[in-house]
């Protein structure tokens, strides 16, 4: 599948068969193919179907770049090392750094909507080309890059029936006329292409110029309205400014006069919360919507001014249980357009910062809880808005206090994001501009934070100076400096120092801390002391593990999991080590926490090496070394000891040439192709009943261990050949045999079974 997510289509894709083939043929030719062409023409919709259709031949994958909700030339890079999944170091270039993994890859990198940042986007990929000989570039612009070597396909509007054809039949096989056809069933099911409406379906077809976008729009009227009456009320003669002009000025007329339709077509109300909801750069919630358009003097509730606005196609909507929204780019530039003609640019963006603002809060209150999964979820699909957020904050007078309590909210969030040199250089800035703001302290701590992730160990050590001089007497924020230098000197392979650091900031503690102020430190603490007591940490962190699950949290039980896998391997007990990095291997891999690749596949390769199985090991060696150069950093610098003591040994087991190429298969290998291998069981056969697997029965047992690999009680059934209501028996009488809560309570019960081993 395509490495980074990809919107799936709201709706049906139609009439660009002979594009999508043409613009195939040009990328098996050139290094660089250029869909050009208006707004509306469906660019960013044919490279996304490419971007699916062509995962299979492109080994090094596929990734689509989102770039529409950018402002700086130079953010064009941040978004391919965010794509890619690049971990970029605080002393790093970030051009540098995708160049640098790009040079040792060859894949299809799609950049979607070039046009406002056309000089930053021509000068990056100029550099891709010249120093990446493997990688494609496929870009979607209103404009050419003007790159040399350049293949340009310029979109053309769908084909619309030529003047005077009126037979329903023939009119029935132009691409416009189908893809009016179909919308406007999806807004009325009864409509039909018949002998008393096909010449007005051509004509209207004909007056949009064949743009898909036009098109759509304008299908949303037939609801109320026939073809006739549409074409009657079409303003074909309306005098428009020419600024979306950009190359092919008739075409961008046409779509501006359609847009401008719509528009004019919506009541009041509808004009003022488009106007407003065009502040949102991605998708967006309904509560979201109703808080930026709260004060805009509406005389109806926002929920059913969205709803007509989705009815009149100018809002996208996709999802049920939890329903998104989006404006196209072209329909939320001219929101813009008309939100600042009004002059409430800067209200609407203040409420639209605040209300992302109150969601990291609320995420960093509540993260480790019952809805951590919910809020990640949240964040994640946010991301570009906390983006914006976060700049506007940054950039308007008197609110870089806000961006700072911004940036120093939910850490987690943004380690798991693979964003901590984004966050690192929001902290940055915010500190800068404000200094004594009371959110300092935490600020501090987490820039050091960050900068130890990205191995930046100077920088850390002069930021954790100044964050104990802000931390002044406050408990906490003392306790926090002292849990990060606890991390640094584990890192510096100082157990005696990390151990008295870490057993200093739980003492520190202020009475009454919960579980997410202390388990960094206790996780600290045992890594620091387990070499000499293994026999207390053990059942310290899985006890540790446990009150996480009881709490409702992922995040750091996968922590805790690495950590006794770490112990457990180091001890020789590599069945215990792979159910602990199994599960947390599973776990991460739901959540699409690239920070948790890296680590969990390493660990799994202790444990083949622990093993004698030396092929694997080198193979998931390979596999957690290109992990390790997404996230910018080096297990020989953070996990020396047990990375050499094993990758040594399988070397010298295998020999210097088997490991290479067992290792070179590992690191070329698709992440979702290496993550099933790493997950492939090393023994088949069930658990007998003894006290491992008590009070389960060996098929409950088999159950549990499904559910702790991540599948759902109708894939579970589908896997064991048995009825879903069978399945859903056995996993009741699971969840009260082990008197668990929820689904993360049995994962957890299967990772902490000492020798038992998860049979998937």
């Amino acid at each position: 599948m395509v490495r980074n997510a990809l919107d799936p289509a709201a709706t049906s894709y139609l009439g660009r068969d002979a594009e999508s083939e043409t613009v195939r043929e040009l990328l098996d030719s050139s290094c660089l193919v250029s869909i050009t062409g208006a707004g509306g023409l469906g660019k960013t919709r044919l490279a996304r179907r490419l971007a699916g259709e062509l995962v299979a031949a492109y080994d090094s994958g596929v990734f689509f770049v989102e770039l529409a909700g950018l402002r700086l030339p130079e953010e064009g890079a941040v978004a391919v090392a965010a794509a890619l999944g690049l971990r970029v170091g605080t002393r790093e270039a970030t051009v540098e750094r995708v160049l640098d993994h790009l040079g040792r890859s060859a894949p299809l990198l799609v950049l979607d909507n070039c046009e406002h940042l056309l000089d930053g986007c021509a000068d990056l990929v100029a550099r891709i080309l010249t120093d990446c000989p493997g990688v494609t570039v496929l870009a979607t612009s209103r404009q050419t890059l003007s790159v040399a070597g350049e293949q340009v396909f310029r979109m053309p509007p769908l084909a619309v029936p030529a003047p005077g054809e009126d037979d329903p039949a023939r009119v029935a096989e132009y691409p416009a006329v189908r893809l009016l056809l179909d919308r406007a069933r999806a807004v009325r099911s009864d409509f039909r292409l018949t002998a008393a409406n096909s010449a007005d379906v051509a004509r209207l077809c004909r007056l949009l110029d064949g743009i898909p976008l036009a098109i759509e729009l304008a299908a949303a009227r037939l609801r109320s309205l026939s073809p006739g009456q549409v074409v009657a009320r079409w303003p074909g003669g309306l005098t428009l400014p020419t600024a979306w002009s950009h190359g092919v000025p008739d075409r961008h007329q046409t779509l501006r006069a359609t847009v401008d339709w719509s528009f004019h077509l919506c009541c009041d109300d509808e004009r003022r919360v488009w106007a407003c909801l065009s502040v949102f750069q991605d998708w967006f919630e309904l509560e979201a919507a109703e808080y930026v358009c709260a004060g805009a003097d509406l005389g109806m509730p926002v929920m059913d001014l969205v709803d007509s606005l989705v009815d009149k196609s100018i809002l996208e909507r996709r999802g049920d249980a939890a329903v998104h929204y989006r404006l196209l780019q072209v329909v939320r530039e001219f929101g813009t357009e008309r939100l600042a003609a009004a002059q409430l640019s800067d209200r609407v963006a203040r409420r639209h910062r605040d209300w992302f603002r109150e969601l990291l809060l609320l995420a960093d209150h509540e993260f480790l809880g019952p809805r951590q999964y919910e809020l990640v979820r949240r964040l994640q699909l946010a991301h570009l808005d906390l983006r914006l957020a976060m700049e506007w904050s940054l950039s308007t007078t008197g609110e870089a206090g806000a961006a700072l309590e911004m940036a120093a909210s939910v850490e987690e969030f943004w380690t798991m994001a693979g964003a901590n040199h984004e966050v690192h250089t929001w902290l940055d800035r915010a500190l800068r501009l404000a200094p004594d703001s009371p959110h300092a302290p935490r600020g501090w701590s987490m820039l050091a934070m960050h900068s130890l992730w990205l191995t930046d160990r100077d920088s850390a050590y002069r930021e954790l100076d100044l964050a104990e001089t802000a931390a002044g007497t406050d408990p906490l924020a003392v306790a926090r400096v002292l849990t990060i230098r606890a991390t640094a000197a584990k890192i510096e392979l100082d157990n005696v120092l990390a151990a008295d650091l870490a057993g200093a900031a739980l003492r520190t503690m202020p009475a009454g801390s919960g579980l997410r102020e202390t388990v960094f430190a206790r996780n600290t603490y045992a890594l620091a002391t387990a070499a000499a007591h293994p026999q207390y940490r053990l059942p310290e962190l899985r006890d540790l593990v446990k009150a996480c699950a009881e709490q409702g949290d992922y995040y750091y039980q996968t922590m805790l999991l690495f950590t006794i896998s770490l112990i457990e391997v180091l001890v020789g007990h590599p069945d215990a080590a792979e159910a602990a990095a199994r599960t947390a291997l599973t776990v991460t891999r739901r959540w699409g926490n690239t920070f948790g690749d890296a680590y969990h596949i390493e660990s799994l390769a202790w444990v083949a090496s622990a093993r004698n199985r030396h092929h694997r090991a080198a193979t998931l060696f390979g596999v957690a070394a290109a992990g390790w150069e997404r996230l910018g950093t080096d297990p020989r610098i953070i996990l020396v000891h047990p990375h050499t003591l094993f990758r040594d040994a399988t070397e010298r087991a295998l020999g210097a040439g088997q490991f290479a190429a067992a290792f070179g298969k590992g690191h070329a290998m698709p992440l979702e192709e290496a993550v099933a291998m790493a997950l492939e069981p090393q023994r088949s056969h069930c658990p007998g009943t003894g006290s491992a697997i008590a009070p389960l029965t060996p098929r409950e047992y088999e159950v549990a261990a499904l559910v702790a690999s991540g599948l759902t009680n109708k894939e579970i059934a589908a896997r064991l050949v048995i009825a879903p209501r069978t399945a859903d028996t056995h996993v009741g009488n699971i969840l009260t045999k082990l008197d668990s809560a929820n689904r993360a309570q049995i994962a957890t019960w299967v990772a902490t079974r000492g020798n038992s081993v998860i049979g998937t």
